[in-house]
């Protein structure tokens, strides 16, 4: 595996880290999973579970990515056994951001809105995930977001 996985996989673990933190009040048992997990990456002790992701590409495209299949095989929200996902993300004119969006409401958004949402399938990824791309400004208005203040907290 090259740097960029590597280089991804760190800053994806620091926004676990960073969304861990904002959210122990609410759930204060709430820790990072350690493997790998393919479900979700935060629980805490009564078996609450988070998936977070980092959009790193959004601040360029104006679009969130989310991930449904991979291979051909149903992947990404399609198959989550998180309760929640906390995506990290640019938002134009605001900064970085973060939405908690339970699940189920974040899988109904995306099959009432599938024929206006724009598929996409990197035509340089070996592993052809298909993402479903929502405008930021749109995901912001569809779901609350919380802006990320201190950039030492490692995210982005």
């Amino acid at each position: 595996m090259g740097k960029t996985f590597w280089a991804d996989l760190l800053e994806g673990h620091k926004a676990e880290e960073y969304i861990c933190s904002e959210l122990k009040g609410e759930f204060p048992t709430l820790h990072t999973v350690e493997g790998k997990s393919i479900h979700y990456d935060l629980i805490d002790d009564d078996g609450y579970t988070i998936e977070v992701k980092l959009d790193k590409r959004s601040r360029e495209t104006g679009n969130v990515a989310i991930e449904y299949e991979h291979r051909g095989v149903r992947a990404g929200i399609s198959i989550s056994k998180a309760k929640e996902w906390a995506i990290v993300y640019y938002l134009r004119g605001v900064g970085w951001v973060w939405s908690l969006i339970p699940t189920k409401e974040l899988r109904t958004f995306l099959v009432n809105n599938w024929g206006y949402l724009r598929k996409y399938i990197n035509p340089n990824d070996p592993d052809k995930s298909e993402t479903m791309l929502v405008r930021t400004e749109d995901f912001a208005n569809q779901f609350n977001y919380y802006k990320i203040l201190d950039k030492q907290q490692g995210v982005v």
